[in-house]
């Protein structure tokens, strides 16, 4: 499912999930309240593990969303998250459900750890002291090379 999909999927869904937009900032960022008195900049995409892809974590802290809207929570993040496919809101440095230890892994448990780290999560940092010193580094190395933006146009936040 890409961003476009997500989004579509969460205007049809805004009633059911209680959630009211209260302005739009751009096509895919905007201001919502999902219980009253909590009110979040929201921005949609494909999945969480994009907020690390698309570099918004390098951006100034007023661009920067309070709650990211996914189709596929798949990663750790320093705010909050509303999984559309398991319609479950999880709170800033939550893990996903469905990933233990034992799947760190796989392609889609490498993305969870590594979101640990680049969120300051330390249980991140104690399961990367535990592992063996070529697996750390390359784990520090990915961290070290998301730390950087990419060359090109930047994603609308």
């Amino acid at each position: 499912m890409n961003r476009a999909q997500t989004y579509g999927l969460l205007l049809s869904h805004l009633e059911a999930l209680h959630i009211k937009v209260e302005r739009v900032y751009a096509s895919y960022c905007f201001q919502v309240a999902i219980a009253p008195g909590e009110s979040y900049r929201a921005l949609v995409l494909a999945r969480s593990a994009d907020f690390w892809h698309q570099r918004i974590h390098l951006r100034r802290k007023g661009n920067r969303p309070d709650l990211v809207v996914c189709f596929a929570h798949d990663t750790c993040l320093p705010c909050a998250v509303l999984s559309l496919e398991e319609g479950y809101q999880y709170e800033p440095g939550q893990l996903p459900k469905w990933y233990t230890p034992a799947k760190r892994t796989t392609q889609k448990g490498c993305m969870v750890l590594l979101g640990q780290l680049l969120a300051g999560e330390e249980a991140g940092f104690v399961h990367l002291a535990a592992l063996p010193r070529a697996t750390k580094y390359r784990y520090l190395a990915r961290m070290k090379k998301f730390m950087h933006n990419r060359v090109g146009r930047p994603l609308i936040t």
